[in-house]
């Protein structure tokens, strides 16, 4: 076959276009790491390497496909699987240059990397590649580099590689290179031109409602006239809406339809027009990600309990094809409904026992211990839940987080009330299991009441505890460990409720995900909260519901009365202890805005899946800041360029201001932070004098950067995206309302008054509107008019209705008059 090149300038030292094939994956035994017997060399011949051709080696076969890096330059391979699987993936490029030299090549990866230069073996890197292992090379005019990643994981996730060039000609200078890649494509250049228009695509809004304008928009330098297509793709690539538009910069295309899309994730798929897609092979596409939500948000309190808690039962069992909708089904009394196909897929998506399993188990047993006495289960259903029961690993050590580890003792224990003469595969009865699952969460409930929890603030962990938490309130037979589980959940839905702006959990996360980032309605918990006080809005996360609406646990009424009293202005203080270490959690909420933090919180170290501060103004009119660690916006990139941070900043909080300090590594990849600003979610607003300001109904924000800021006006965080370049940077973030400065100008007009010195150290002082002077930095205390503010403290918690110290075995909540006393001893 004939094929046209693709060609691309060299720029800078990484190479950022690929063909690439696979990621392939077999299923292996355990996680351990890719078998030698796999280490083999036989590929194509070079000249055979196109885009959409065909591959093969050993026992894989598949296509080579172009692959264009990202900002973070690397190539990335996502990948979820419910078992140990091993992967490989294999990367060419071909490259030309002016004349040959010596040069050498740097490898980055998480994962061992086999490399081949012009057909000779180099070697193999290890997994201690992700510092960069750099490999002498002798440049030729013409040179082939073929790569193999190869790993083995479980679960979701990622893994990615990188290749930095370092050149040298016999004249001491780096020749000029061009990047060519063989492809089928017929007009190679009118792929390019779509590639390049791709990248200022944007959606005006990436969360949206059923039946609803989705609005996808271009960058002003934007080709124009361009024709293209358009399709709304799921995750199975089933495709829901589709057609073709022109580009015109000043003119946004609502690509929407209003009845075809309904409640999940998407992804906006962009590509040429169907002549071209198919007839002359112009197949690349880019891609940007779209939720769809059915049910509309509530800021303000609903309905009364009972209504809510069957409205929540109804809006579950329309989810079926989900365990916990057919859970939903049982409580409302419609067995004969039951989908037991979809009852039995749990118990088989249950039984490698992997981590994330465990709400799915707990739910299966609670199932069966709540309603066996009611309805006849299937034979063929029991018989296969005491199977995954007998072999499920309990006692599994590897556990990520302590509420997934705490989840498994809470499947221990109902599976050994349910099965206690079973033989387990741990080699004891059930009722031994049952027992030490009893006893390890006496121990962690006890300890969680007294010390807070390690995964602070997170909205999917609080989802985990309350599921578990209230399978054990009704379902365990141990009375002590029923009625601590009754404390310890009293003590979480007291802080939900205080810890919540108009239903968006309000406190900052040692974990989170990417939607809940960016949207109030797509916290894991948002669901519960509509439940319990009539804020929030029902949506996928339906375990935490379905759990509390068919739990016997009550929850106190007076906490949906603190809940929905949005017209108060509260200061709250909380301490977790992590690893040893407190994260101190500041929290300071009026009827207008919400800002929340962790002071001080590790500054300088290596993140993950942290949001240290964030300031909430409505449920989609969110702001913070990060360093982000990767261009790839998932929940399989921890950190992320949203979720997370490369390096934690060094945070402070006084009242309605934040300061929030970076200090990268001068060899940074992306020497920058950012901040999220989703334009299109406020009312208004105006950028002036290095500030950027914002308006949602009367609460107000201004943030600025030392670097300066930029809002970034293509690409998918088009209009969503402040940037600041540097490598030491500091954010300051103010609110304020209505009430205190009668109105969005005069806001503005104090904030701009406010002088800014910056010091050397990452230090300034800040003459805020309020009339204070605040100083901070990189070291050193926060200081409000030359006074030391504590940002450290023995509190557990402390607010107007509890204040109580790290240990404490007794919690007292005082609310108008009453008094509820949380006993952990």
């Amino acid at each position: 076959m004939a094929f046209q090149n693709l060609e691309y300038a060299l720029r800078g030292d990484f190479i950022h276009h690929w063909l690439v094939a696979g990621p392939f994956t077999k299923p292996v035994a355990e996680v351990t790491g890719p078998s030698e017997e796999n280490l083999v060399s036989g590929l194509s011949h070079p000249e055979d390497i196109a885009d959409r051709a065909t591959m093969r080696v050993g026992e894989f076969e598949g296509r080579w496909r172009y692959f264009r890096c990202l900002e973070d330059h690397r190539v990335d391979v996502t990948h979820h699987s419910a078992r140990a699987e091993e992967g490989f993936l294999w990367a060419y490029t071909h490259l030309e240059f002016s004349q040959g030299g010596e040069g050498g090549l740097t490898i980055y990866s998480d994962v061992p990397v086999t490399v081949w230069w012009n057909g000779q073996w180099l070697g193999r890197t290890d997994n201690s590649a992700y510092r960069g292992q750099r490999i002498p090379v002798q440049l030729e005019h013409s040179n082939d580099l073929l790569v193999r990643m190869e790993w083995t994981s479980s679960g979701l996730y990622a893994h990615a590689m990188a290749v930095r060039l370092d050149l040298e000609s016999s004249e001491g200078s780096a020749p000029e290179g061009i990047i060519r890649l063989k492809t089928q494509a017929k007009y190679p250049k009118r792929q390019q031109t779509l590639e390049e228009a791709f990248e200022k695509a944007y959606l005006e809004s990436p969360i949206s409602y059923r039946g609803t304008r989705i609005h996808l928009g271009w960058a002003e330098d934007a080709p124009a006239d361009l024709r293209f297509a358009y399709q709304i793709q799921d995750a199975e690539e089933r495709i829901y809406v589709e057609g073709s538009a022109e580009i015109h910069p000043e003119e946004k295309v609502d690509i929407g339809h209003p009845i075809r899309i309904f409640e999940r994730p998407y992804r906006v798929v962009l590509r040429a027009p169907n002549r071209e897609y198919y007839d002359m092979g112009l197949r690349y596409q880019a891609e940007i990600p779209l939720y769809i939500l059915d049910n509309a948000y509530s800021d303000a309190s609903k309905g009364d309990y009972s209504t809510r808690r069957k409205e929540a039962l109804e809006d579950a069992v329309r989810r079926s094809p989900h365990l916990f909708a057919e859970i939903a089904r049982l409580e409302l009394g419609r067995v004969d409904e039951v989908d037991w196909k979809a009852v039995q897929q749990a118990c088989e998506e249950v039984a490698p026992g992997v981590e994330g399993s465990e709400l799915t188990f707990l739910g299966l047993l609670g199932m069966v211990k709540r309603y066996r006495e009611k309805i006849d289960f299937p034979q063929a259903f029991t018989d296969r839940l005491s199977t995954v029961a007998f072999s499920f690993p309990y006692s599994d050590k590897e556990i990520s987080g302590e509420s997934y580890w705490a989840a498994r003792q809470a499947c221990a224990v109902l599976a050994g009330q349910l099965w206690p003469e079973g033989a387990f595969a741990s080699g004891e009865s059930g009722k031994s299991v049952r027992e030490r699952g009893e006893s390890s969460l006496l121990t962690l409930l006890r300890e969680k009441g007294k010390r807070g929890f390690a995964e602070w603030g997170s909205d999917v962990a609080l989802e985990r505890w309350i599921v578990l938490l209230s399978h054990l309130v009704g379902l365990a037979e141990n009375e002590n460990l029923a009625e601590l589980s009754a404390v310890l959940l009293d003590r979480i839905l007291f802080s939900l409720a205080l810890h919540q702006h108009r239903g968006v959990l309000a406190l900052p996360a040692q974990n989170t995900s990417v939607w809940a980032l960016k949207s109030g309605q797509l916290q894991a918990i948002s669901g519960v909260q509509y439940l319990l006080w009539g804020m929030g809005v029902l949506q996928q996360h339906i375990m935490g519901v379905v759990s509390l609406a068919c739990s016997e646990y009550e929850f106190p009424s007076f906490f949906a009365d603190l809940a929905v009293r949005t017209e108060e202005t509260i200061l709250s203080r909380e301490g977790h202890d992590e690893n040893g270490k407190t994260a101190h959690l500041l929290m300071y909420r009026t009827p207008d805005y919400t800002l929340s933090s962790v002071q001080d919180y590790r500054p300088g170290d290596p993140g993950k899946a942290e949001r240290v501060w964030q300031a909430i103004l409505g449920s989609e009119a969110i702001v913070y800041t990060n360093h982000p660690a990767s261009a790839y916006d998932d929940d399989a990139h921890r950190p992320g360029f949203w979720l997370g941070n490369g390096v934690l900043p060094r945070v402070a909080q006084y009242q309605n201001i934040l300061f929030a300090a970076y200090r990268l590594p001068e060899d940074d990849w992306m020497p920058w932070t950012h901040a999220y600003f989703p334009v299109s979610e406020f009312d208004e607003t105006r950028f002036e004098g290095g500030w950027a300001f914002a308006r949602k109904g009367d609460g107000y924000l201004a943030i600025t950067a030392r670097q300066g800021i930029e809002l970034i006006r293509h690409g998918k965080g088009a209009y969503r995206e402040l940037r600041s370049h540097g490598v030491e940077n500091m954010w300051i973030c103010v609110l304020g309302r209505k009430a205190d400065f009668q109105d969005f100008r005069g806001f503005q007009k104090k904030t701009l008054k406010g002088r800014l010195e910056w010091r050397d150290g990452l230090g300034v002082s800040f003459y805020a509107p309020i009339g204070d002077e605040i100083s901070f930095g990189w070291e050193g205390d926060l200081l409000v008019n030359g006074v030391a503010q504590p940002l450290y403290g023995d509190y557990l918690i402390e607010n107007r209705y509890c204040t109580a110290q790290q240990g404490a075995g007794m919690i007292d909540i005082q609310y108008e008059g009453m008094i509820l006393r949380l006993n952990f001893e």
